[in-house]
């Protein structure tokens, strides 16, 4: 998994991570071994806010060659019902960003 261009993370189903961003404009994007690396207009732009909680939800969608990583935003809700279905969390390489 990447923001903003830098790889903070490895997640393998069906694990989860969580990461401090700084207030401001950010992307998320992320690739599989059997694609390279996204460009930096790949994945989904998004704004954290001060205080915010943002969750979005990663899925590998199959396509005719390779595959496409997909981020969903989701609530908080949401999250927490699956999440609770999950035994471990990954921890990031980075602390902030």
């Amino acid at each position: 998994m990447l923001i903003d261009g830098r790889e903070v993370a490895q997640l393998k189903s069906p694990r989860f991570t969580r990461i401090l961003l700084n207030p401001g404009p950010h992307r998320i994007a992320g690739y599989t071994g059997t694609n390279k690396k996204p460009d930096d207009s790949a994945g989904l732009a998004f704004t954290a806010n001060a205080g915010e909680v943002l969750v979005t939800k990663c899925e590998v969608e199959p396509q005719m060659v390779g595959v496409t990583i997909k981020f969903t935003p989701m609530s908080v809700e949401a999250a927490r019902a699956d999440v609770e279905k999950i035994k471990s969390m990954v921890l990031p390489d980075v602390g902030e960003i």
